[in-house]
């Protein structure tokens, strides 16, 4: 069973010629790495710049794990990028993705759990229980109507 490690990287510019050496050195210790985006306003809230992010990941050997979005923390006010517009955003980029680079989850930490954003149409979202505290919710599917604001 392979040991696994996360890499926490939000833009391509934060692959530098260190990091790159650090994570080689674990895949060849056979540690497979992994990564979490958060999608944040003004940093890779672009369907390209996302996508690159991506792309650049799987390059380097870094599996992309989730794409989160950003927690409504006091402070960050600033990063956050609404759930509607974060799904356009995700879904662009997957169009110039394909393979390892499109298989993350967007998802989101909610105080029920994890939960994994679908999709949405119009002003309706989809989501899914990724992880959940009552276990009758794992794995349910569920939709709600949010405004352009909800973050």
């Amino acid at each position: 069973f392979p040991y696994t490690t996360l890499f926490r990287s939000n833009h391509s510019n934060e692959i530098t010629k260190e990091s790159i050496k650090g994570i080689q050195a674990l895949l060849d210790t056979g540690v497979l790495v992994n990564n979490q985006t958060v999608l944040l306003r003004g940093v890779n809230d672009d369907p390209k710049v996302l996508s690159k992010l991506l792309k650049d990941l799987v390059k380097i050997g870094v599996l992309p794990y989730y794409v989160f979005q950003c927690r409504p923390v006091t402070g960050i006010n600033h990063f956050q990028v609404p759930i509607l517009e974060g799904i356009e955003i995700v879904e662009g980029a997957k169009k110039f993705l394909s393979g390892y680079a499109k298989r993350f989850k967007y998802a989101m930490s909610h105080f029920d759990g994890k939960i994994e954003i679908l999709g949405g149409e119009g002003n309706t979202a989809l989501f899914k229980y990724h992880q959940a505290k009552n276990p009758k919710n794992l794995g349910k599917l569920f939709s709600k109507k949010l405004n352009n604001k909800i973050c």
